[in-house]
């Protein structure tokens, strides 16, 4: 019994190995890690490839984590938690006859959705909208007219951009947020499409789905209004402010030893800088490439604030 109740409990944060996660030392598991919820907490040495064959047998969506010398077994919901623990505690799981060494590709694609929906979500509007920006026609023009930070409207073959004012005044608020998801080529949507679910999926598995709503809205807010505070009569968007800002995020709090799995790779990080000093001395436009440096710029240090205020929050906490 003892065994037992040792493991039951070993993802309650109410141990010494609580700091480690970054966690507060009253908290429930649930309250630690928000969303996805803790299911198993066991040393990272111990070996649970057979218990993730059997919860991949059972298309049970998981992820496996690893953090200050312990590996965490994280799914969506109580009901799956117990699931986990149920199996754990029946002993050394033996996988089936026949049972896959891998999980299938569909299967490793609904986990990473289940377990990551906002990341997800906010990826598949702007693959939504690509065509807005990319091509033109009477449809796209409409709706690119509704999402750019300004109204712009096109009369007598003139371009003309609304003033910030104008927009203010309507109430047409969703433009601090929309130019976010509005791109201008394949390569644009591409590019920003796979940095910001490489940060935002990790991001959102630490600190749960409605902290990368937070962080998506914040950082478009500030990205996008700096740009067009210091391009008015530019036509901008993309989620590359979003990046820099989660980029700025994971380097910031990253270095906490409660949430070092956030921490990005030093030579990544790195090479994301020097892209963004490059790009602002403008050398780009000899090659027709317009960059919102002021939105990567404004992004990494709402990042950058908003880590600090995380790890603040976290320390206060404790």
């Amino acid at each position: 019994m003892a065994v037992m109740m040792r493991k039951l409990n070993a993802c309650r944060a109410g141990d010494a190995r609580a700091a480690a996660l970054g966690c507060d030392p009253n908290s429930t598991e649930r309250d630690c890690l928000a969303a996805p919820i803790c299911a198993l907490e066991v040393p990272s040495d111990e070996d649970l490839s057979a218990l993730t064959r059997v919860l991949w047998r059972d298309a049970l969506p998981h992820r496996v984590v690893f953090s200050g010398g312990l590996q965490r077994v994280l799914v969506a919901d109580a009901a799956a938690a117990e699931r986990v623990r149920s199996l754990y505690l029946l002993g050394p799981v033996q996988p089936l006859p026949g049972l896959p060494l891998a999980p299938s590709r569909a299967v490793v694609v609904w986990q990473t959705l289940w377990l990551q929906p906002a990341t997800a979500t906010i990826v598949l509007v702007a693959l939504l909208l690509a065509p807005v920006g990319i091509f033109s026609g009477p449809l796209t023009a409409a709706l690119l007219a509704a999402l750019t930070f300004t109204k712009v409207s096109v009369l007598q073959g003139h371009t003309q951009i609304d003033s910030f004012a104008q927009m203010f005044a309507s109430g047409q608020w969703w433009r601090f947020i929309t130019p976010s998801w509005l791109h201008f080529s394949f390569l644009h949507i591409a590019a920003d499409a796979v940095l910001f679910w490489e940060f935002g999926r990790r991001i959102e598995a630490r600190l749960g789905s409605w902290f990368m709503v937070l962080l998506f809205v914040s950082a478009s807010v500030v990205a996008n209004s700096i740009q067009y505070w210091s391009q008015p009569d530019a036509i901008f968007g993309g989620l590359s402010g979003v990046v820099t800002a989660e980029l700025g995020f994971s380097m910031t709090v990253g270095r906490s030893r409660g949430f070092s799995e956030l921490l990005p790779n030093p030579v990544f990080a790195g090479a994301m800088l020097v892209s963004l000093l490059i790009f602002s001395t403008g050398v780009t436009a000899h090659f027709g490439l317009n960059i919102a440096n002021g939105a990567h710029w404004a992004g990494l240090g709402a990042g950058v604030a908003l880590g600090g205020g995380v790890l603040f929050v976290a320390r206060r906490a404790r």
